[in-house]
């Protein structure tokens, strides 16, 4: 029930793309500069190890990194409301992600 966007590359467009469309959700190709107000404007970003969570971070929207590919004491974003979970090869509980993600949000 939360509303949310999705941001993906390439790579990952064709599988995710139908996904999303099965489920009735409408599918927009933003390029970077039509990208950064939405993303500017979110409530919050949750992302894996990529460009677009660190822009997220920069720019002060709340952030949620999460980690299980690269390790997350070389890669972690800068930015004034940044969390950072899992690590190489350990990924973080939904539980861990969805405290830390309140707690972004809430400020606590």
């Amino acid at each position: 029930g939360i509303p949310s966007t999705f941001a993906f590359g390439e790579a990952e467009s064709a599988d995710l793309e139908a996904a999303l469309r099965r489920e009735g959700r409408e599918v927009a190709r933003l390029d970077l500069a039509e990208l950064v107000p939405e993303l500017a404007a979110a409530r919050a970003w949750i992302g894996n190890d990529s460009g677009l969570v660190h822009l997220a971070a920069l720019i002060g929207v709340p952030t949620l990194a999460l980690f299980q590919a690269s390790d997350e004491r070389a890669w972690h974003p800068y930015g004034p409301r940044v969390r950072a979970l899992g690590s190489r090869g350990a990924a973080a509980s939904v539980e861990e992600a969805r405290s830390a993600l309140r707690e972004l949000i809430e400020g606590t």
